[in-house]
């Protein structure tokens, strides 16, 4: 089964606290993130990985950066989109994803 790749309000995605510590973004990366983010027209160039959490709801699964940089971004600027691309994980997938983000956060 492939993965869905959407567009989902930056609002909507919650984060476990869990992931902040665990990866403690720069405010420097995230600003600069923010700028590249509207600069790119609101388009963040690799996807947010999210699992849902209800039917417009979801949690963060990778992508922290990305997600900080999006919300401050939307926050500072008004008219860029308040929506950003996520490919969303479901359950059958999870142990897939899970490995390859691991892999990733070496």
């Amino acid at each position: 089964m492939k993965l869905e790749q959407s567009l989902v309000l930056a609002k909507k995605i919650y984060v476990d606290i869990n992931l902040i510590q665990e990866e403690q973004p720069d405010e420097y990366l995230i600003d600069e993130m923010a700028e590249s983010f509207l600069a790119l027209g609101g388009t963040l160039i690799k996807p947010l990985i999210v699992e849902r959490n209800g039917p417009f709801n979801y949690n963060l699964l990778y992508g922290l950066l990305g997600l900080l940089a999006a919300k401050k971004a939307i926050r500072e600027n008004k008219w860029v989109t308040e929506a950003v691309n996520v490919w969303i994980v479901d359950e059958h997938q999870m142990k897939a994803i899970t490995r390859q983000l691991d892999i990733l956060r070496m």
